[in-house]
């Protein structure tokens, strides 16, 4: 069980991280359909990243 929980915090770390790298990207001049494409994410997804991190709706 604890090899699980271990795996599952594993994740959650790596999907914020590639969270953190998209919101950076962006920031940076980074195109939303660029990163989008880069990550294997949808431009929405990307959107809604944005939004979440930076405090606005979408």
């Amino acid at each position: 069980m604890a090899g699980l929980r271990e795996a599952e915090a594993a994740v959650r770390l790596a999907r914020r991280r590639l969270n953190e790298a998209m919101v950076a990207a962006v920031l940076a001049g980074e195109s939303v359909p660029r990163v989008a494409d880069r990550t294997g994410r949808d431009a929405t997804e990307v959107r809604n990243v944005l939004a979440a991190a930076l405090g606005q709706r979408t």
